[in-house]
């Protein structure tokens, strides 16, 4: 899931052996091509990503009842969340993603769902202009996720459910073709649910709950058995995803 993201000023390199776009260039329509090219390698869908079925998972378990009819999916990706969105009854889906080249794989995947091309910091909407707004593996790669919460929640009428790596650290790697330092999966923020809590305050939300989830946790034998599943439990404490249900006013 892509939305626009922003590095260290000042980097910005061409890699000689793609011709592609570094991350670490500031420029919205830079970032577009990089994303353009991801979009074109990469699918995140269950049929070839099944980490994203777990991400959906979480979503929905944050989802509350009272969600409301309308909901916007920021960073929406290849649009398998707007799917199941509307199929899990929602009259209005909307989805946005910095990269075109997703739009138009999920338009056809999608189908009940409307969708533009839009950075997450800059989103084209009225205020409280939805019921619910779900981010999912959006926040990490900004480098102000916090500005980027306030604009989830401008857009909100009420709910805003993100979803994040947790307790990840930020690496870098070395690309062998330039030289040049790059944030690995672009991944820059680590999130836990203190950062959460301070990140809903800067937005004017409260975090109404979270939710610590992992693959490991999905598998059959640890659902349905409690004692399996407490006994991994702390081998993947700091791992996983946590996602975060946050409510205005």
């Amino acid at each position: 899931m892509t939305v626009a993201a922003e590095f260290t000023p000042g980097q910005a390199h061409r890699c000689r052996a793609e011709g592609a776009v570094d991350q670490t260039d500031q420029s919205v329509p830079d970032l577009r091509s990089f994303y353009e090219k991801s979009g074109r390698r990469f699918r995140c869908v269950p049929e070839l990503d099944p980490i994203e079925l777990v991400r959906v998972r979480l979503v929905f378990r944050l989802m509350p009842r009272n969600a409301g009819r309308g909901v916007l999916d920021v960073g929406c990706g290849d649009g398998y969340l707007c799917e199941r969105l509307s199929a899990r009854g929602f009259q209005t889906v909307v989805g946005v993603d910095l990269a075109n080249t997703r739009l138009t794989y999920a338009r056809g995947r999608a189908r009940g769902g409307r969708f533009a091309q839009s950075d997450v910091c800059e989103l084209p909407f009225a205020d409280e202009q939805f019921d619910v707004v779900t981010c999912v593996e959006v926040l990490e790669h900004l480098p102000d996720p916090e500005r980027a919460c306030r604009e989830l929640a401008r857009v909100s009428r009420r709910f805003v459910i993100c979803a994040t790596p947790y307790r990840e650290t930020a690496q870098e790697d070395l690309c062998p073709y330039c030289h040049q330092l790059f944030p690995k999966a672009g991944h820059l923020h680590g999130f836990d649910e203190r950062r959460f809590k301070a990140m809903a305050g800067t937005a004017g939300m409260r975090l109404r709950r979270w939710r610590h989830s992992h693959p490991m946790f999905e598998y059959r034998r640890f659902r349905y058995c409690p004692p399996l599943r407490w006994l991994i439990a702390g081998y993947y404490r700091d791992s996983g995803f946590i996602g975060g249900l946050f409510e205005k006013g």
